[in-house]
């Protein structure tokens, strides 16, 4: 003789068996999400990384000594002006004579 079916019990167990379907659909989402989460971030930290150094092209130091023809010219000559002053100002202490200019602005 066939047993009667209990409703709550049958209903309990169904909804068990959704519950984990659900929990193991999530666990598998959950997985994926992070593998790929570890793929990105392997991606990211192999593009960031620098494997080696490039040496300043021939061709580029040309374009920039073209650009600016007295780079360094205009730095020696600042130079040459610096000691000439010092020479003179050494030279005007020597005479003693002058007296060396001083500009005294108070507000």
């Amino acid at each position: 003789m066939p047993q009667p079916i209990d409703l709550p019990t049958e209903l309990v167990r169904a909804t068990t068996l959704e519950r984990v379907q659900q929990v193991a659909e999530r666990m598998a989402l959950a997985g994926q999400q992070r593998a790929d989460a570890e793929l990105e971030t392997e991606r990211v930290a192999r593009e960031s990384e620098v494997r080696e150094t490039h040496n300043k092209s021939e061709e580029v130091e040309q374009e920039l000594r073209r650009r600016n023809p007295y780079r360094g010219r205009r730095r020696r000559r600042d130079e040459q002006h610096d000691t000439q002053a010092d020479a003179d100002a050494e030279q005007a202490e020597a005479a003693g004579d002058e007296e060396p200019h001083q500009l005294d602005i108070t507000v």
